[in-house]
């Protein structure tokens, strides 16, 4: 099985097609890896699409304590 993550998106005729806004990384591991890999997707989303990570939304914490996604504490 492919360790590739595959989504697929459907657009309406009469819709506007909106781009992926949030996304939730879970790296297990230390925090020197949670920020290496930060940094690989950086890198990845700006050359591969154009996009860029929001400084003042992106955070690395401890999922055992819960954050909220999306109004829903996790």
């Amino acid at each position: 099985m492919s360790r590739e993550i595959h989504v697929r998106f459907c657009e309406r005729l009469e819709g506007r097609f909106l781009r992926a806004t949030r996304l939730v990384v879970l790296v297990h591991g230390t925090q020197a890896q949670a920020e290496a890999e930060r940094d690989a997707l950086t890198i990845a989303l700006k050359d591969g699409m154009g996009l860029t990570l929001a400084p003042e939304k992106t955070r690395i914490t401890d999922p055992q304590d819960g954050f909220l996604f999306l109004g829903h504490r996790v």
